[in-house]
């Protein structure tokens, strides 16, 4: 946070109280609730577990003069570097508490230490030797006040959070509770009806009963086999549903998107760098409670329990105004990054609108992975935050969108596009990816249309010359490919000409020239992927 003080008068004073007030919140009773109440077996033990926290926690501060003579983005840059230096100065206090001797663990040598297991710098106070056991430890485990703290804070996020198999089967998921709402909730109770059960949404893919079933007790083999009869029958009792209400099924994705953005030039907004001289403090109070605003409007409005026939469906893991992390269903990806666009815009670009130079406009570049279910989680966190970047570096003027399809086959394609649709459109593109992508479920020749429009241009993208493919060439035969489709009665002249005006419309806004071509046709092999059913496994 930052302030600025009409008068230098007990400065150093008012920081300190600051101080105080911010630790005071950390340790008020919504913080501390996350400890278990065994650490309470003694008071020594009590105080040692609540100085380990006081001590990992650090409030820094700096403050610099400012006349009115001096130019303020020089200011803020030197007060940037006056906080680095003295985050740069780390302070600790020394923290020598001993457990007793049957806590302690014996190395190789014979002595004795008494370190956390996993930050290796505290004492542990929380330990599972078998005579002691405390609960979220591991046979063996030793932890510290922080690290038990963490460690319980992340299991009641997680366990608050749905897993990827549930963002997957989510719309799935919703219309198999809707219309068959008893055989649902008796599938579930074949895993107990404790907070403890072992049920996950993974258990709704066949695969996953066959394969748990190999290695499980006699038991659990009895409970696999129950759920595959199980399943069986709601599948089969979803699908009467659906024709009696004349519904058409949801698709049964493995794969889900994760999304991640983060506010373009954010450095040069909040210096001040883009306001006007004369309003800069106002700008950017404005700005920061604008932002404030958003992250709130998004945690409100992005979330798993929303209606299902509408745009707000996702899990949000953070949202920080000009930054955010969130896991999203396939079928409402591109509603669910074009509201987040179109909001950030209303509520915080245009908000500031009036104190930029040069009609500059603050954007913000996504990163968008789609990724199976059962992709480890650290790499697609990983390809998310390069996706990022990818968007980024697409162009100088960064307002752009980094996509990737991970496959299980291990294929992966990649694509760049900006933000905006072509110069007079008001729209983004992402309403024409939607539209194409509505196109393609009716469409069973999708795939054949894609592959033989890639296979056209192919040579030329390949070349080492700079050769651009013209627009013009590209429409034209797409015309032709999607007229051949008519023909054949894959689709409807309706159907035809709304998506050649959405394919032409997105190909004009993504630009001319082999690379551009390359983005857009994997762009319509991930629209294709999303359009489809995939494999059990």
């Amino acid at each position: 946070m930052a302030e600025i003080y009409a008068d230098r008068e007990n400065l150093k004073e008012k920081l300190e109280n600051l101080n105080m007030e911010i630790r005071r919140e950390l340790f008020s009773e919504t913080f501390i609730k996350y400890l278990h109440d065994e650490y309470r077996d003694t008071d020594r033990r009590e105080a040692t577990a609540l100085q380990q926290l006081d001590d990992h926690f650090h409030t820094y501060w700096a403050a610099l003069p400012f006349g009115n003579s001096e130019k303020y983005e020089e200011k803020y840059k030197e007060l940037e570097r006056a906080m680095g230096a003295v985050k740069n100065l780390r302070k600790f206090e020394q923290l020598s508490v001993v457990t007793p001797a049957d806590d302690q663990t014996e190395k190789r040598d014979g002595s004795k230490h008494n370190r956390c297991k996993i930050c290796g710098e505290r004492t542990p106070l929380f330990i599972n030797n078998g005579k002691n056991l405390q609960h979220n430890l591991k046979p063996g485990e030793r932890l510290c006040a922080v690290c038990y703290q963490k460690r319980c804070f992340e299991k009641k996020i997680t366990d608050a959070f749905p897993s990827t198999a549930a963002v997957s089967l989510a719309y799935w998921i919703n219309q198999t509770k809707t219309l068959c709402a008893d055989q649902y909730e008796a599938y579930k109770k074949i895993w107990g009806d404790t907070a403890d059960a072992a049920y996950s949404e993974q258990y709704l893919i066949r695969y996953n009963l066959r394969e748990n079933r190999k290695n499980s007790s006699e038991e659990d083999r009895k409970r696999f086999e129950l759920a595959q009869n199980r399943l069986n029958e709601l599948e089969k009792a979803l699908s009467d549903k659906l024709v009696s209400c004349e519904m058409e099924a949801e698709i049964k994705y493995r794969y889900y998107a994760i999304m991640a953005f983060d506010g373009d030039d954010m450095g040069k907004w909040i210096s001040g760098q883009y306001f006007k001289k004369d309003e800069i403090l106002k700008a950017q109070s404005e700005l920061s409670q604008a932002l404030g605003e958003y992250a709130d409007w998004v945690k409100r409005e992005i979330r798993k329990d929303q209606d299902f026939s509408g745009e707000k469906i996702g899990s949000i893991v953070y949202a920080g105004g000009e930054d955010l992390l969130a896991l999203v269903p396939l079928k409402n990806l591109f509603l669910v990054m074009e509201l987040l666009r179109s909001k950030f815009k209303e509520m915080v670009s245009d908000k500031v609108a009036g104190y930029t130079m040069d009609g500059r406009e603050l954007t913000f570049s996504m990163g968008v992975v789609l990724a199976h279910y059962k992709t480890p989680l650290y790499y697609v966190l990983r390809m998310v935050r390069d996706m990022e970047k990818a968007a980024k570096q697409y162009r100088k003027e960064k307002n752009a969108v980094a996509m990737c399809l991970l496959k299980r086959s291990g294929e992966v394609l990649q694509a760049q596009f900006p933000w905006e649709a072509a110069a007079g459109e008001k729209s983004y593109i992402t309403s024409y990816l939607n539209n194409i992508l509505k196109d393609f479920r009716t469409n069973q020749e999708s795939l054949n249309f894609i592959r033989k429009l890639h296979s056209e241009f192919e040579p030329v993208t390949i070349r080492k010359d700079e050769q651009v493919i013209e627009e013009f060439l590209i429409e034209s035969e797409v015309n032709r490919l999607l007229q051949k489709s008519v023909q054949s009665k894959s689709i409807t002249p309706e159907v035809k000409q709304n998506l050649f005006d959405n394919l032409c419309a997105f190909l004009k806004a993504v630009g001319s020239g082999n690379r551009q071509f390359v983005n857009f046709i994997f762009t319509l092999y991930i629209c294709e992927f999303m359009r489809r059913s995939q494999n059990e496994d």
